[in-house]
């Protein structure tokens, strides 16, 4: 296999992290995500590097939505003070937070080919304990209603949090490809803990995965590589192994330099050992110190266009991938 690098943007919008029905101040931050995505479209395309946008299913709507058809799931979750499926509707003011089609519109006509991948309809949390093979079910049919208003076909699922259950429904309908993100080691061999669990033991777990994030992006530890797996669903797996962080958090303490030094580390492993190297963002967290973030970003796609030329490294989507 030659080395590969699959870059994944997680397309989440004000759908991520969701606490309380009615934030207004929060959905602020995502304000200038529009922009950020357009910025991140030129750098894209001037190395000619595709990559995969895992969105959630709602950013794709193009006109009002019947969340009704939900109705029964309200109040299930324990983490959200509300009804999860009462949100703004489309066309209105905080509206522009739930709803991207114009972004949506820009990645699919970009220069360079990208992928729309599914990353729930809104952003559940599987983790949560909440989420039923119905509701599951539900959400892949309304993202596949959604996608087919842009004549896109869903291949590639990324599930949020990285609790994953009911896998076998993604092969039912019809997707190819799964990411899994990597268990590092600053995780203690849990998927990401969400912040709703306040146990002390689950804020143990926080403080001291923290320091460990930190440790790992500020000495620039080299992320791993990995190779493809083929199920006998027919489904490809494979491993996504670190963010690209954005300034928040314990990360805001981590240098533009650092950044770009430990992905291009991952990209070395994956031309050295002939594997995969996958690293995701979030588009939104862009947002804050953008012209750092965006000039770190362009460095690194700017060495793996080296690596191309030199090295033989594939730059792919992630629905690629189940092609070989």
């Amino acid at each position: 296999m030659p080395p590969i690098l699959c870059i994944n943007a997680d397309f989440e919008m004000a759908w991520s992290g969701r606490r309380v029905p009615d934030d207004p101040a929060r959905d602020g931050q995502f304000a200038e995500t529009p922009e950020t995505v357009g910025k991140i479209l030129e750098i894209l395309d001037r190395y000619e590097i595709p990559i995969t946008w895992a969105t959630v299913g709602a950013l794709l709507l193009t006109r009002p939505f019947d969340f009704g058809r939900f109705a029964r799931f309200n109040g299930a979750d324990p983490f959200f003070t509300g009804n999860w499926y009462e949100v703004p509707a489309f066309g209105t003011p905080r509206g522009r937070f739930f709803y991207a089609p114009q972004s949506v519109e820009r990645i699919l006509n970009a220069k360079v080919r990208h992928e729309i991948g599914c990353h729930t309809f809104t952003h559940l949390y599987f983790g949560a304990g909440s989420v039923s093979r119905e509701r599951f079910a539900l959400e892949l049919d309304a993202c596949a209603e959604a996608a087919a208003e842009w004549g896109i076909r869903l291949e590639s699922f990324v599930y949020p949090s990285q609790f994953i259950a009911d896998a076998d429904l993604l092969a039912e309908k019809g997707y190819k490809v799964c990411r899994q993100d990597a268990l590092e080691w600053f995780r203690f061999g849990k998927p990401y803990i969400p912040s709703f669990n306040v146990t002390f033991k689950n804020r143990f777990r926080k403080l001291a995965g923290g320091v460990g994030k930190w440790i790992d992006e500020r000495f620039c530890f080299t992320p791993a590589s990995y190779g493809v797996t083929r199920e006998s669903s027919g489904m490809t797996k494979f491993v996504c192994t670190t963010i690209f962080p954005g300034f928040y958090g314990i990360s805001k303490c981590v240098t533009p330099g650092q950044r770009v030094k430990r992905i291009c580390k991952g990209i070395d492993c994956a031309v050295r050992e002939n594997r995969v190297f996958s690293f995701f963002f979030h588009p939104w967290q862009m947002n804050r110190r953008r012209e750092d973030c965006l000039g770190a970003f362009e460095r690194i796609c700017a060495y793996a266009a080296r690596k191309r030329e030199t090295d033989g490294l594939r730059i792919v989507r992630a629905g690629d991938l189940a092609e070989g």
